[in-house]
């Protein structure tokens, strides 16, 4: 459906999560690569992404994000990130890999119609991602 007002705007506010406990060093869109979220059928506008450990990593984690224009099937890198060495306990807090900074409007992720955000570990300590976003109209 093509969108039909001017200026386009987000409809209702969504959270999505995905975690990751598998390996993927590949970066040309090939290996096990985890759905995060699904645009909506006139696109959608991602304004937070970010990710942190789970679990004790046992040095710096490659963390990546992809985007497929066809539901999936084939991918294109987006983005990297670092995820700095971290001892899960309980007086530690973690500073979380942010991929899109929900206080930096210009740093949103806007997504075709149908498209689909995907996120690797290229290592396997438990890793999760979490975004918000809306679908546009």
């Amino acid at each position: 459906m093509a969108v039909n007002n001017d200026p386009v705007f987000g409809k209702t506010p969504k959270v999505a999560h995905a975690a990751s406990a598998a390996a993927n060093a590949n970066l040309d869109g090939t290996g096990t690569i985890i759905t995060l979220l699904a645009a909506g059928a006139d696109g959608a506008i991602v304004t937070s992404l970010k990710a942190w450990a789970t679990e004790t990593n046992a040095g710096a984690v490659r963390l990546n994000v992809f985007i497929s224009q066809d539901a999936g099937s084939t991918w294109k890198l987006h983005e990297s990130g670092l995820m700095a060495l971290y001892t899960v306990d309980a007086t530690t807090v973690q500073v979380p890999v942010v991929f899109v900074d929900k206080e930096v409007p210009d740093s949103a992720i806007i997504l075709p119609a149908s498209a689909v955000l995907g996120v690797t570990s290229m290592d396997t300590e438990g890793v999760v991602f979490a975004a918000e976003y809306q679908d546009l109209s």
